[in-house]
Formats: C-alpha cells, sequence, structure tokens
C-alpha cells in the first residue's frame, strides 16, 4: 500500500512577546492509503497544533512551521503542501483533505444554515450550480444519519444538537469525497452513546469511500478499535510509533504504558484508577532530557540529563526512551 501523506521533522513554534516557544519538535509519520492512523496523548501535547499545520491552518504569525517534508500523493502527483502557493493549497483544503474539528459549535457558522454551509463547499470544488448542489447536501445529510434531511438543510446550529451538528459537520468534510479526512477529537462534548455512533458512522463511510483518516485523540480505548498504526506524543514529541497490534501487545514507553494503565478495565477489579503522576509542562519551559522524566518511574540519571533519540526496537516499532535502550544493549542517549 502506497503513502498518501509523508512527513518529516515538522515542527511548530509561536512567536509571542518577542520570544518564540517550539510546541512541536521533529515529528516524522507517514499515512498510507485506506488506513486509519491515529496520534494520541494527553491534552497539551501537541497533536491538534501538528494536524492543523499539515493544513497551513494556523496563523502566521504568530505561528512558525518547519518541515523537512510534508508531501501529499493524490491522483497520481505528488504536492509538497509547505511550499505551494496558497491557491493551489485551497484547492487541496476541503476537497482532498478535509478535517472534522473538535468542537462543531465553534465551527459551525452561527449565522448560516447548515444546508448552505454544504452548498459552499460543493460550489466552489466541484462547480455545482445552486439546485444540483442542494440536491447534493440533502444526501450528504441522509448518508450521515440525519433524519428528514431536506428539512435539515434550513436548520441553523443552534436549532439541532451536539450529535446533530457533528454529524453535518462529517457531511461537511465528506463532500468532495476526500482523500484524506482528518479527525480531530470529534467526539468531543458529545455523551458516549452519542460518540459510538459517531465513531461508527465515520468508520463506515471511510470503508464505503476508501477513505484514509488520521485521528487525533486521548481515547485509548478508540484507537485499539479503529486505528491501524499508532504515533504517541508527548510535550511536542512522537515518543512511540508502531502498528496499532505492535503498541498494545509490545508497549515500550513509560508514558504509552500509563495512558494505558489509566483506562478503566471492566474484567478487573480496582478500587482506583491508574493515572500518572504530575501534569505535561509548558512548552516554555521543557525539561532537559527526556521531557518525561520527572513524571516517569523508569528514570535514571542520565535520562535527566541526555535529551532522547527515536530508535528502532523491532522492524517499525520506534521509541523515544534510553532505559529501553539499555536493556537490549544500547546506551542511553
Amino acid at each position: 500500500m502506497e503513502n498518501l501523506l509523508q512527513v518529516k521533522n515538522l515542527s511548530v513554534a509561536f512567536r509571542t512577546d518577542g520570544e518564540s516557544t517550539t510546541v512541536v519538535s521533529g515529528a516524522s509519520f507517514s499515512i498510507k492509503q485506506s488506513e486509519v492512523a491515529a496520534i494520541v496523548g494527553e491534552s497539551g501535547s501537541g497533536k491538534s497544533v501538528t494536524a492543523m499545520s499539515l493544513l497551513r491552518l494556523l496563523a502566521s504569525p504568530p505561528a512558525q512551521v518547519l518541515a523537512d517534508e510534508m508531501t501529499f500523493f493524490s491522483d497520481g502527483a505528488s504536492v509538497d503542501l509547505f511550499a505551494c502557493p496558497d491557491q493551489k493549497l485551497r484547492a487541496i483544503r476541503g476537497n482532498r483533505i478535509s478535517m472534522v474539528f473538535q468542537e462543531p459549535m465553534t465551527s459551525l457558522n452561527p449565522t448560516l444554515a447548515v444546508g448552505r454551509q454544504i452548498t459552499e463547499v460543493l460550489q466552489l470544488h466541484k462547480g455545482m450550480g445552486r439546485r444540483e448542489s442542494e440536491n447534493a447536501a440533502c444526501g450528504l445529510l441522509a448518508e450521515v444519519g440525519m433524519t428528514e434531511p431536506r428539512r435539515q438543510l434550513g436548520a441553523f446550529p443552534h436549532q439541532l444538537s451536539g450529535g446533530m451538528r457533528q454529524r453535518v459537520m462529517i457531511a461537511i468534510a465528506l463532500a468532495c469525497r476526500p482523500d484524506l479526512l482528518i479527525a480531530d477529537e470529534p467526539t468531543t462534548a458529545l455523551d458516549v452513546t452519542i460518540q459510538a455512533q459517531i465513531m461508527e458512522l465515520l468508520n463506515e463511510l471511510r470503508k464505503k469511500n476508501k477513505m484514509a483518516v488520521l485521528l487525533i485523540t486521548h481515547n485509548m480505548g478508540l484507537v485499539a478499535e479503529m486505528a491501524d498504526t499508532v504515533a504517541v506524543m508527548y510535550a511536542g514529541q512522537i515518543v512511540e510509533s508502531a502498528s496499532s497490534k505492535e503498541l498494545f501487545t509490545n508497549t515500550l514507553h513509560p508514558y504509552t504504558k500509563g495512558l494505558l494503565e489509566s483506562v478503566p478495565n471492566l474484567s478487573e477489579k480496582r478500587k482506583n484508577l491508574v493515572s500518572i503522576p504530575g501534569t505535561i509542562p509548558s512548552p516554555r519551559a521543557w525539561p532537559s532530557g527526556c521531557r518525561f522524566h520527572p513524571r516517569c518511574g523508569m528514570c535514571q540519571d542520565e535520562c535527566r540529563e541526555k535529551a532522547q533519540e527515536l530508535w528502532e526496537a523491532s522492524p517499525g516499532h520506534f521509541v523515544r526512551c534510553g532505559v529501553q535502550k539499555e536493556k537490549r544493549g544500547g546506551d542511553i542517549g
């Protein structure tokens, strides 16, 4: 299976008050055609910033985005997303690459009916007329499970429930049948039942349209169920990446282990949930050495002093942990 997106050494910084603060450092990953790739980590780890930088949605200034490579392969051609002109990128956004944002109430325009927000995409990228785009929008709302889709075209976002608004967001994202859908915490602020419905819908539409998905989430259960590959982010760095099966059966990084242990397990009787001590540090004060060392139970002196690099523990399984490397006969650092 060929790569659809290839990202190498992506870094993002924000310049405020005359000072530049790096929030993502040297992230590298790839997404293959029709697969689900997940980026997982706590809030503040850099997941959403990474996703938004792919489509250059971060205002510059203050954002400063650098990358050795950010290549998108579509229709037999490759596009450098980092360097391509704005006009060419606008033809890709919402067309070949779409995004479902975290909170539909703030992502949808409150002054426009949802039908207008769908038809706008179809008219811009597909050149449809008013009647054709309205019929297509009606079909999209039906496809994402909206009842009475023709009537819902005239509804405004505040008249819809959270689940219905998220379905509208998915309809907008799928309007042009993209090759890649970026789903940034697509079930935020929804109750558990609606979350399951939305993710089931996304998975069905992904298979139907043979679409790749980049899933941004902190939900490890969701990752285990849907993802083919996983990249775990902490403090702006990818600390472990592997296939989903490999990551869950042979977890190496202490942070990844902490995330998995904090997931409730109905088959085990625990008095208290396991939690990772401490919090993610501020980007203005990343720790020296391994950025996870202040919260790590495996920490050694070298972890505090030497910055850790990703290394390949087994074919396709990369980890940023010197202790694990030392266990396998290497040196920390």
